[in-house]
């Protein structure tokens, strides 16, 4: 996985992202590829939503990542 910082422009009624080049070099990245982004819809605090690490280890993947994106229940 491949972690990149980049600034959203605006690209006439979108939205759009620049893969920098020299960031994926030697990735297989071609136009019309499709990707997956992980898009986080506000700030959260792990401490805050999960508590201790021992806690969130009990959990999956897929719970923590439902966790993240709906709330604790």
């Amino acid at each position: 996985m491949i972690e990149i910082e980049t600034e959203v422009k605006k690209w006439g009624n979108s939205l759009a992202i620049v893969l920098p080049r020299n960031k994926i070099k030697g990735v297989k990245i071609k136009p019309g590829k499709k990707l997956t982004i992980l898009i986080p819809k506000e700030s959260v605090n792990l401490n805050k939503e999960f508590g201790s690490l021992k806690k969130v280890l009990k959990k999956s993947t897929k719970e923590i990542m439902r966790i993240v994106d709906e709330g604790w229940d």
